[in-house]
């Protein structure tokens, strides 16, 4: 792999508690349908989550990206 593209051992693949992940500042949606939350969250539960989210490590835990 060409060196510009190795990926730093920072970037590795971790499981973080999700009470440690906040949104980010810089979302632009303020407003989300609670039910389509609740059937996500269902989702995920049940099913788990296909594609990891990326966060950036944050005073205290982290935040998505």
């Amino acid at each position: 792999m060409p060196e510009s593209l190795a990926i730093p051992a920072s970037a590795a693949i971790q499981n973080i508690p999700i009470d440690q992940i906040r949104p980010s500042a810089h979302q632009v949606r303020r407003d989300f349908d609670e039910s389509g939350i609740k059937s996500l969250a269902e989702s995920i539960e049940k099913e788990g989550l296909i594609q990891p989210i990326t966060v950036r490590k944050v005073d205290e835990g982290f935040e998505l990206v």
